[in-house]
């Protein structure tokens, strides 16, 4: 038998915890029917709970990809232009025209 993740026994958990605290509602208050109206309310707004969770959990993790993404390009370009980049730049300018235009621009 495959091994039992956290994920399983943190569900497990939770549910257990619910049933609890919906016991406890019951020993205390005695109002079954208010514990029924309660869940169906939950469960109506259980689906818009996990829309937004959803929806703010995915928006997040593609900022952090993106700027991984732009850090590691940002440090593959640094890389490039420190070793080939500059020589191949000063090859490059003497067949530029306005290579001394530019060169103002950037000196």
């Amino acid at each position: 038998m495959q091994k039992l993740g956290w994920l399983f026994w943190l569900s497990v958990f939770l549910i257990l915890l619910s049933i609890f605290f919906f016991s406890l509602n019951y020993i205390i208050f005695k109002d079954l029917e208010f514990i029924y109206s309660f869940i169906l309310v939950e469960l109506g707004f259980l689906s818009i709970s996990v829309l937004l969770f959803t929806i703010v959990l995915e928006r997040l993790l593609t900022y952090i990809a993106n700027k991984e993404k732009t850090l590691k390009l940002n440090t593959l370009i640094g890389v490039f232009f420190s070793d080939i980049g500059t020589d191949l730049l000063r090859h490059f300018t003497k067949f530029d025209l306005n290579s001394e235009e530019l060169e103002k621009n950037f000196v």
